[in-house]
């Protein structure tokens, strides 16, 4: 899965777990509906700027965004190993946005 479809899936799931529909995130940080909905449609990449706003609306950690395995994270008995799972796929996200740069 390439980082521009975890991201989306991500912010989908996030949005729906703190009850928001597209509207009510696009009002609360400054965009347009259609924005967010290319954003959960992989049709756009959000800018730095987005990723924080986003956020901070969703009260989600921006490395969550990223993270394949995001709904289980904070979850079970399992920490260690997913931690180590969450800085690789951290790192490797970084890596490819580097090189792109």
């Amino acid at each position: 899965m390439g980082t521009l479809s975890v991201f989306s899936r991500n912010l989908r799931l996030k949005r729906k777990q703190a009850g928001m529909t597209q509207s009510q995130l696009a009002a609360l940080i400054g965009v347009s509906v259609s924005f967010i909905a290319d954003l959960e449609g992989e049709k756009k990449a959000p800018s730095f700027q987005t990723i924080d706003r986003l956020s901070y609306a969703l009260d989600t950690p921006v490395w969550l965004f990223f993270c394949e395995n995001s709904e289980i994270a904070g979850h079970g008995d399992d920490g260690d190993a997913l931690s180590y799972r969450l800085k690789k796929e951290i790192g490797e996200v970084v890596d490819s946005i580097l090189k792109k740069g």
